[in-house]
């Protein structure tokens, strides 16, 4: 009886038809990562609103020329041509938390700075500053604020959606009785509201 040539022992067998399970640790691996997918999905879907993932809207011309124009007059000296303030005495406009609307800030409380300024220590971007704001509200009609606030929400790198004249009215309207500056904590302690909502 012969035996197979040496060569032909090596050879492996034929694949067969049944299915091999996969192992149990790539298994776990898998339905974790499932899980991880689906949890994120969830989270961040934006109720499936197509505004949610868009830009916001950007200003016209027209507003973006006058609040530019306003800005250079009225804002530059303190919040200087790129934004950035001046350290530890004015905030920086740029990227700033309180501009865009994030963590506790709105744009109710970016209309209340502009119109009644705002005194005391202030933290921006975990940043001290000791500087105050004058106030504008008799300086600046509803346009020019709607204005210059878009302006520096859609300037240097910032994206935020336009602020309007009928809102800064609403919140004039509201904070007529008002008489001196706002500080940090009184402003942290008015909920934040967005469009027409002072």
């Amino acid at each position: 009886m012969k035996t197979p040539h040496h060569s032909t022992r090596r050879e492996k067998r034929e694949p067969g038809h049944r299915l091999t399970p996969i192992p149990f640790g790539l298994g776990l691996l898998m339905a974790a990562l499932l899980i991880g997918c689906l949890w994120y999905f969830a989270s961040n879907n934006g109720d499936f609103r197509a505004d949610v993932f868009g830009p916001p809207p950007r200003p016209n011309q027209a507003e973006s020329s006058l609040g530019k124009r306003v800005y250079v007059r009225n804002c530059l000296v303190c919040h200087q041509s790129s934004g950035r303030g001046v350290p530890r005495q004015y905030p920086p406009l740029a990227q700033s938390e309180w501009v865009l609307g994030q963590n506790w800030a709105g744009e109710n409380h970016l209309v209340k700075i502009v119109l009644n300024g705002l005194v005391g220590p202030t933290e921006v971007n975990k940043e001290r500053f000791v500087g105050a704001m004058a106030p504008w509200a008799k300086v600046l009609s509803d346009e020019e604020i709607a204005a210059v606030l878009t302006f520096i929400r859609n300037e240097w790198g910032n994206r935020a959606a336009p602020i309007s004249p009928e809102f800064v009215a609403e919140v004039r309207a509201r904070n007529a009785a008002r008489n001196r500056e706002w500080t940090q904590p009184e402003l942290q302690a008015i909920p934040k509201t967005t469009g027409q909502t002072p």
